[in-house]
């Protein structure tokens, strides 16, 4: 998957600063993914999270969500390449 990063996400919401790692916040309105079962519970996770509310103190938003899913469950399995801010 790739998708470009979205500094101004991170930096509007500061409470992401004590989840936040290494890994940059992506807009995920321009996304180039590949068909795999992994994707796919990518999306589903992040789907799951968005309809429960998992994350109260975020935005509600698909990016926040499909963030959180990459970051707790995924890390390490699925490569998401973050594409330079201008792209």
């Amino acid at each position: 998957a790739a998708a470009p990063v979205d500094p101004a996400r991170y930096f509007a919401h500061s409470t992401w600063g004590a989840d936040a790692s290494a890994a940059p916040p992506f807009c995920a309105c321009v996304l180039r993914l590949t068909k795999s079962p992994l994707v796919e519970a990518w999306l589903l996770g992040a789907a799951d999270r968005l309809a429960t509310k998992r994350h109260a103190h975020v935005r509600q938003g698909d990016q926040e969500m499909l963030w959180y899913e990459w970051q707790e469950n995924l890390a390490g399995r699925l490569r998401l390449l973050i594409l330079p801010e201008d792209y």
